[in-house]
This record gives C-alpha cells, structure tokens and sequence, in this order.
C-alpha cells in the first residue's frame, strides 16, 4: 500500500507491522488488512500513536491485545532514538495502566528483554461444544484477548473452525488455542481476531506463552519456562504475583 509508513518486526517470527502513519481509528482494520495481503509472511498489525524515547502508545489494529507486539513497540521506540538499551512505558489500547519493558540492544537492528505483562482478568474451566461433543478447557483472559490451554492436538481445519466459534460463544475481541505440548516444553499457537477476521497458526504468541506459564502456576507455584514454539524460543514467569514476557525482537 502507498503512502503507509511502517516498521517489520519480528518477534520470535511472530511477524508484526507496526505502522507510523496517523489515521482515524475507524480505519484501522481496513488499513491494517491490505497491509497484511500484501505481505503474506506477517500476522498482525498495529499502530503507533506516538512514541518516545522512552514511552510508546500502540494501538492493534483489531483492538486486541498483543505481548509480542507491545515489546516490538518498546524496541522500536529504542532503535529510532539510538539507545542500546532502556526501559519503555508502553501504553497499549485497553489497557488501564501501562507495561514496562526493559530491553538491550543484541545486534544491528535487534534487542532482548522483558516486559511486564497484564495479570488475567479471569481463569477458568469452560465446558465447550466440539464435533458433537463437549470439551471442558481451561481459559485464561486477559484485558482484549482470551486464551484456551489445550493438552491434547485437534486436526488443524477442526481448530480453525472451532476458535472462531468459540471466540463468538465467549464474546471475546480474540481468542487463541494454545496447543501445549505434554512435557510443556513446546507450544503451537492458533488466534483468531474477530474485528479484522485475521486467523493465523501464529509462530509465536506471548500473550498465549503468558497465558501457559499463568495456568502452570497454578498447578505447580512460580513458574519460569521458556517454550519452542514455531517461530524460535519465547519465555515467561510468573512469580511473586507478576507476570513477565521474555523474548527479542528483530527488524
């Protein structure tokens, strides 16, 4: 698309435009859509509405929530003022209080880090409809996007079928099917946005990863877990009741 200003950045694969130029917030998810046709290798796209050296305001284009690409937006504050590393307020829509990320420049246009993560609004077991069945999930939703924990894989097609209609069913902006592997050292994720009608089998998810390590820790105490997911290695703990996203970020 002409015209539009954006940065690529990857966040464990997790491909993500983050795009400068300011238009109205109705016309985000068109934008945001034809970006993503024309570059078939990202999966999501947000906007920055300003941006500072040390603060940053991101808004998905769906008005979901992303971790990865609130840490993408922490790095790019960084990269377009030449620090090799700082800490980043990150102010993300639908979020009543900012992230905090602290990041480290690791190559010419990369950095790695944390980011301190919103806590889940709600965790739960959900009894849902599959294949003529009932599948009873745990859930875990945080402010603009809820994720299932699923222990044993489904059938792709069966997958992307039901995630959009339980993402209906559950009235959440997006919803992802985190596939965790048994020996919870692995994860696929898949996430459906339902304001743009985005539906990736995504190569890394951070708010899915968060979503695993919260769920953990409430089986096994504080967590620290770094898991192989599609894209590359993505991380998270969740001690001390604070939950923190570990990862990098190219562009």
């Amino acid at each position: 698309m002409s015209g539009v200003h954006f940065y690529r950045a990857d966040p464990s694969g997790n491909i993500t435009l983050l795009i400068e130029d300011r238009f109205p917030v109705s016309g985000y998810p068109e934008i945001a859509s034809s970006l993503l046709k024309l570059d078939p290798t990202a999966e999501q796209a947000g906007f920055i509405e300003e941006i500072s050296e040390n603060s940053v305001r991101l808004h998905m284009a769906g008005g979901e929530f992303c971790g990865n690409a609130s840490l993408s937006a922490a790095a790019l504050a960084l990269l377009k003022h030449e620090k090799a590393e700082g800490t980043v307020l990150v102010h993300v829509f639908g979020l009543s209080g900012p992230l905090y990320a602290s990041l480290r420049k690791s190559g010419p246009a990369s950095y790695s880090g944390s980011l301190t993560m919103p806590l889940p609004t709600a965790c739960e077991k959900v009894a849902l409809p599959f294949c003529g069945e009932t599948m009873v999930l745990p859930l875990v939703i945080f402010p603009g996007i809820g994720h299932l924990i699923l222990r044993e894989a489904i059938e792709d097609e069966k997958a992307e079928a039901a995630v959009r209609k339980w993402c209906r069913m559950l009235g959440l902006p997006a919803l992802g099917i985190i596939q965790l592997a048994k020996e919870e050292k692995a994860l696929r994720p898949l996430v459906y946005v339902r304001a743009v009608d985005t539906l990736f089998w995504e190569h890394s998810c951070a708010s899915g990863t968060c979503a695993a390590v919260y769920w953990l820790s409430r089986e096994k105490g504080p967590v620290v877990r770094h898991f192989t997911e599609p894209g590359g290695i993505l991380g998270a703990s969740f001690e001390n009741g604070t939950l923190t996203l570990l990862g990098n970020v190219s562009f």
